[in-house]
């Protein structure tokens, strides 16, 4: 298993006379290469807006921040996720910044909790669909003057002798994908929620104290052994089951949003998703002299012929080949709480880690 670790340090400050506490920089986005796609893992401030910058519990002694992954047409099978918060005790901290190890707050008496209630969200949750349709309908001349002899009079002989209506299935071509199908959306409509995306945030957030410190440092009498990590976000290939099922759902309700009003056929003023090469392919395996001779023809007289047929959305029953990477931002909202005993009034200084673990 891979894993990208970001050390954080946190300061407390305990002081009757409420003491300033110290800006502590911390920058520290990570992208991660995926098979096919990226995924930009950031620790942020508790508003969200930035890269944590500095880490002050206040007079509330509560310390949120926020964790952030960003993916970018990452595959929907793999690349599972991790994210995990431990802490290590509070050392006194006397002038210039040394640690007294004999004076501490325990990480057991600070403690991980979310905010709001529900501490996960998701934005922007785009998946790329190839859509696929089923052609059907006549051939017809009716609206040509065929000529004598002419590549046209042969093309509207063979049309003549068709016994019935013609059928395909098409697929668009990849170039004439819907990159924009509003998964989000969807799922607001079906009343699915985002435990039901693929490879999204599955829940598993941990809550509670820190009970076993991991290690602020080389000279930090604790070793941080079996430390307390928390998890704060995971995120799961979920694509099996009933839950295959359900993204599916969510994807087709998707897909016929997105193509409502598409021009699909095309006519001889308007352009359509399926262009007639592509309709003249799917219908070259049962009419393979046919369409031969229609791809000779004049772009216009391709769409008259053509003109009798409608395309029916099929609905995606698999996931291969159909869809591509999933795209989207989640983020979960931890504070870290502190509740200590009474002290020795001034600066407490420890490390807070936060683990982003990708297998």
């Amino acid at each position: 298993m891979s894993r990208s670790r970001l050390t954080l340090a946190a300061a407390l400050a305990l002081s009757l006379a409420g003491a300033t506490l110290p800006a502590l920089a911390a920058d520290f986005p990570v992208t991660i290469t995926t098979t096919g796609g990226t995924r930009q893992f950031t620790v942020l401030d508790g508003a969200g807006q930035a890269p944590l910058a500095s880490l002050d519990f206040g007079a509330n002694r509560s310390m949120p921040y926020k964790v952030r992954v960003t993916d970018v047409g990452v595959p929907l099978l793999g690349n599972d996720y991790s994210v995990a918060t431990s802490m290590s005790n509070l050392y006194f901290t006397g002038a210039g910044g040394a640690l007294d190890y004999t004076t501490m707050i325990p990480s057991s008496s600070l403690a991980l909790d979310y905010s709001p209630t529900n501490p996960l969200s998701a934005a922007g949750l785009e998946l790329p669909v190839i859509p696929e349709f089923t052609v059907s309908g006549s051939l017809s001349c009716a609206g040509l003057s065929p000529v004598l002899l002419s590549p046209l009079a042969t093309v509207c002989t063979l049309v003549g002798a068709l016994t019935g209506p013609v059928t395909a299935p098409v697929t668009a071509p990849a170039a004439q994908l819907v990159d924009s199908v509003d998964l989000q959306a969807a799922l607001h409509d079906l009343d699915l929620g985002l435990d039901r995306l693929p490879l999204s945030l599955t829940g598993g957030q941990e809550r509670g104290r820190f009970t076993v410190p991991a290690s602020q440092s080389a000279q930090d009498p604790m070793t941080g052994a079996g430390a307390t990590s928390k998890i704060v976000m995971r995120g799961r290939n979920l694509l099996s089951g009933a839950t295959l099922n359900e993204t599916l759902t969510v994807v087709n309700a998707a897909l016929a949003t997105a193509l409502a009003g598409v021009q699909v056929i095309p006519t001889g003023a308007t352009p359509g998703l399926l262009e007639p090469g592509t309709i003249l392919d799917a219908l070259s395996g049962t009419l393979p002299t046919l369409t031969g001779l229609i791809r000779a023809l004049p772009l216009d007289d391709q769409l008259a012929i053509l003109d009798g047929l409608t395309a029916t959305l099929t609905p995606l029953t698999s996931v291969t080949g159909a869809l591509g990477g999933l795209s989207g931002t989640y983020t979960a909202s931890p504070v870290i709480t502190a509740a200590p005993a009474t002290t020795r009034p001034g600066t407490y200084t420890g490390t807070m880690t936060v683990d982003f673990f990708q297998p």
